[in-house]
C-alpha cells in the first residue's frame, strides 16, 4: 500500500509506485505509471494541496502530513484507503482512522472499517463535514464532476510535469548551479526532518521554513519517528542505486535496466521473488493449516520466525497464555525489525507448534483470530504454518518446511544462504545470575540446522546480544556410524547351534524385534512377543511349550529388571537348555529418535508414548551373568536404510530435545 499521509518531496512518492526500465536513456528510473488507459486523481475542493494521483487497484492510504495539508489531529495519518478501478471509473474507500469520514452531498458516515464506492465527481469529506475532496478521472466529461477550467488546467499542469530520474536527486552537478543541499530539499517538501526546533523556557515548537505550520514538538509522535525513519531509509536505498547506475561496472548496468523491479526486491541482491497474493487466506491439511495473508511475495529469501517467545509473550506473565487474547509483541523492535526483512526483499514466515488444537485446549477458528489479530497489529504481510498436533509438520521435522517449498512458494528455490530462523526453543542452560531459565527445549536450533540455514535467538536477532551458550541433544543423529561391529564381543556368534534361549533387554524402538526377525526366525527360533501376545503370563507359556517341543526360543520383550528377566531364566533351567542375554546398546534418547522416525515413514506404526520409554528407565537394571545367563552379547545399533532419501530423513534432528 501507498502511504500520502506523510512524503518527502512532492515528486518522491513516484519511487514508492513503479519502477521502470528506460531504454532510450539506459538508466533505471523512478516515475508515476502511465501504463493504463485512464487516470484518476483525488483533487481537493480548497485547492489546498496538489491532486493525489490514485493508481490503478493499487490502494493508496491519506491522511493526516503534509501532502494532504491535513494538521488536524482528528484525522488519522492513514484515516482512509482509495482503490481506484480505472476500468470500472469507480474508487473503492475503505475508512481505517477511529473518527469517522463522510461521502457525498448528504454526507454519509462511513464509520471505522466500513467500505463505500464513489464514482467520478462524488465528494469524499476526509473527516465528517470537513477538508471535502472530489474523484477525477481523466478522460471523463468534466462538467459533470463540477470542475471548472481553471481546475482542469491545474490538474493538466500536475500530470503533465516531466517524469524525475533518479539522478535527479542525487546527481553531484546540477545544471542550474543550484547549490541546494538535500536537507533542504526535505523542507520543501513539507518533511519535518528539514524543520528548525525553536527552544523557549516553557515549551518546543517546530517552525518550517515559511513559518506557515507551526506545531508543537509534543504532537509529534513515535508513528512520526518510524515514518522518518522508513523516509531515510529509503532516500538511502535511491541513493545506492544511483551510486550503482553510475558505476563503470557493466555487470552492474545490466542488472539495473533488466527490467521493472518492486520495491525492496531491488535485483543487486540475486534474489527471486513471485507476484504479492491479492487476499488473505487459510488453508487446510491434516494437522496443518496455513494462513497467508494479503500481500505475501514469494522469494527465494526466507525469514523464519517462530511465534510464542519469538514474536509474541504473555501478556499475563505466565509461562502460557490464560487465555487466547493473552499476547502482547515481545519488544518494540519488533516490528520495525520485520518490515525491514520485507524491505530488503525477504519474504516473512512464522512457524508454530500448537498442540493445544488437537489436545482441545482450544479451536482451530480460535487460533486462526489469533494469527489475524496479531499480523494486524504488525502490520506487514506475513505467511504462518501452524502445526496443531504431533506427526510431520512439528518442528524440528521438515515437514512443515517442506510443504512451503513445494506449495507455497510459487516454485522459487529458496536460497539456505541468504535465509534465517529465528526462535526461543534454543538450548540454553539456565543463568542464575540473570534469573532466567533454562529453554524448554532445542527445537527452533534443531530445526534451523535439519534445513541448513542460520539460526538466532530472539535476544540476538531483535536486541543484537551476543550468542548465548547453548547445548546440543545427547543424541545427535548426524554423529551415526554404519561400520561398526554388530555383536561385541566379535567373536559372539548370533545363533547357539543347539536349542537355547536368548533374552533381549533394550529400551523400546532400539531394534530388537527387527534383530529377532532378521536374523532368528529365519533359524528356526520361536519369537516370543507381549505386543502380539498380550501377557507376560501368555510369554512364559508359549516359552516353556516351545522349549518342550524341542524349538528355541527368542524372547523380545524389553525385560528391564532381574525380576522380569528370572521369569524365563527359569524356563530355561527347567529345560535344561542354555540361555543367552543380548542387551542393545542404542541409548535412551537414541531410541526416542527411532520412536519418532518410524511415526514419520510408517503409517501403520503404533505409537509409543513417553510413559513407556520413563518406565523402562527408571526400572532398568544392568543384566549380569549371576542371574544365570551363560553369556551375555552386546548387540550394537547397525543402520540399514532402503535409500538415501530414507537416510537422509534418519539423520535428521527430529527430537524438540
Amino acid at each position: 500500500m501507498w502511504s500520502l499521509g506523510r512524503a518527502v518531496d512532492r515528486s518522491l512518492p513516484s519511487f514508492l509506485f513503479s519502477f521502470r526500465s528506460y531504454s532510450t536513456a539506459n538508466r533505471l528510473k523512478y516515475r508515476y505509471s502511465t501504463a493504463m488507459a485512464s487516470k484518476c486523481y483525488l483533487v481537493c475542493k480548497q485547492s489546498s494541496h496538489e491532486p493525489v494521483p490514485l493508481p490503478d487497484k493499487v490502494p493508496v492510504s491519506i491522511g493526516r502530513g503534509p501532502v494532504m495539508k491535513i494538521k488536524d489531529t482528528k484525522c488519522s495519518r492513514n484515516q482512509l484507503e482509495l482503490t481506484a478501478d480505472h476500468s470500472k471509473s469507480v474508487v473503492k474507500v475503505k475508512q481505517i482512522g477511529p473518527n469517522p469520514s463522510s461521502i457525498g452531498e448528504n454526507e454519509d458516515i462511513l464509520a471505522k472499517n466500513e467500505e463505500a464506492v464513489i464514482r467520478d465527481g462524488d465528494i469524499l469529506h476526509v473527516i465528517k463535514g470537513k477538508y471535502p475532496h472530489f474523484i477525477k478521472f481523466e478522460g471523463g466529461d468534466s462538467t459533470k464532476s463540477g470542475l471548472n477550467e481553471q481546475e482542469n488546467a491545474k490538474i493538466e499542469k500536475q500530470t503533465n510535469k516531466k517524469s524525475k530520474s533518479i539522478a535527479d536527486y542525487f546527481s553531484k552537478d546540477k545544471s542550474d548551479g543550484s547549490n541546494v543541499t538535500r536537507k533542504r530539499k526535505l523542507d520543501e517538501g513539507g518533511s519535518y526532518e528539514g524543520c528548525k526546533r525553536l527552544k523557549s523556557d516553557d515549551s518546543e515548537t517546530v517552525s518550517t521554513k515559511d513559518n506557515e505550520n507551526v506545531t508543537s514538538h509534543n504532537d509529534l509522535s513515535d508513528e512520526d519517528d518510524d515514518e522518518e525513519k522508513e523516509i531515510k531509509k529509503k532516500l538511502q536505498m535511491m541513493k545506492e542505486t544511483f551510486q550503482k547506475m553510475s558505476s563503470p561496472d557493466p555487470s552492474v548496468s545490466a542488472s539495473l535496466n533488466s527490467g521493472p523491479v518492486p520495491l525492496g526486491f531491488g535485483s543487486h541482491d540475486n534474489q527471486k521473488h513471485g507476484k504479492a497474493t491479492s487476499e488473505a487466506r487459510w488453508e487446510s491439511k491434516e494437522k496443518l493449516m496455513i494462513y497467508t495473508g494479503k500481500g505475501v511475495r514469494p522469494s527465494s529469501k526466507i525469514a523464519g520466525f517462530d511465534l510464542d517467545g519469538t514474536i509474541i509473550t504473555t501478556n499475563s506473565g505466565r509461562v502460557f497464555p490464560i487465555n487466547i487474547g493473552d499476547w502482547k509483541i515481545l519488544y518494540p523492535e519488533v516490528p520495525g525489525k520485520l518490515k525491514k526483512l520485507l524491505a530488503d526483499g525477504f519474504k516473512v514466515v512464522f512457524f508454530t507448534n500448537q498442540s493445544g488444537i488437537s489436545k482441545g485446549k482450544m479451536t482451530e477458528q480460535e487460533f486462526q483470530r489469533k494469527v489475524e489479530n496479531i499480523t494486524s497489529k504488525l502490520n506487514i504481510p506475513v505467511q504462518v504454518f501452524v502445526s496443531t498436533g504431533s506427526g510431520l509438520y512439528r518442528k524440528p521435522s521438515l515437514g512443515v518446511w517442506n510443504v512451503l517449498l513445494s506449495e507455497n512458494n510459487d516454485g522459487i528455490e529458496v536460497d539456505p544462504k541468504q535465509s534465517f530462523y529465528v526462535g526461543d526453543a534454543a538450548g540454553r542452560p539456565e543463568n542464575k545470575d540473570k534469573k532466567k531459565k533454562k529453554d524448554f527445549s532445542c527445537g527452533d536450533r534443531l530445526f534451523a540446522l535439519n534445513i541448513g540455514i542460520r539460526f538466532y535467538t530472539p535476544e540476538e536477532y531483535f536486541l543484537g546480544h551476543k550468542p548465548a551458550p547453548f547445548n546440543m541433544p545427547e543424541f545427535d543423529p548426524r554423529d551415526l556410524k554404519s561400520d561398526v561391529t554388530l555383536l561385541t564381543p566379535s567373536t559372539a556368534n548370533i545363533t547357539f547351534g543347539k536349542q537355547e534361549v536368548i533374552l533381549m533387554v533394550g529400551v523400546p524402538a532400539c531394534g530388537k524385534s527387527t534383530f529377532v526377525k532378521q536374523y532368528l526366525v529365519p533359524e528356526d527360533y520361536i519369537h516370543v512377543n507381549r505386543d502380539t501376545l498380550g501377557t507376560w503370563q501368555k510369554c512364559v507359556q508359549v516359552c516353556e511349550k516351545s522349549l518342550k517341543e524341542g524349538k528355541s526360543v527368542a524372547v523380545d520383550n524389553t525385560n528391564p529388571d532381574k525380576e522380569t528377566r528370572k521369569r524365563y531364566v527359569d524356563c530355561a533351567k527347567k529345560a535344561g537348555v542354555p540361555c543367552r542375554c543380548f542387551v542393545f546398546t542404542a541409548s535412551f534418547n537414541h531410541c526416542r529418535h527411532n520412536e519418532r522416525f518410524r511415526e514419520l515413514t510408517d503409517s501403520k506404526h503404533q505409537h509409543i508414548n513417553d510413559m513407556v520409554f520413563n518406565s523402562f528407565k527408571s526400572k532398568f537394571q544392568e543384566p549380569i551373568k549371576e542371574e544365570g545367563f551363560s553369556e551375555i552379547v552386546k548387540v550394537n545399533f547397525v543402520p540399514k536404510f532402503k535409500n538415501k532419501h530414507q537416510e537422509k530423513k534418519y539423520k535428521q534432528f527430529l527430537l524438540e530435545k
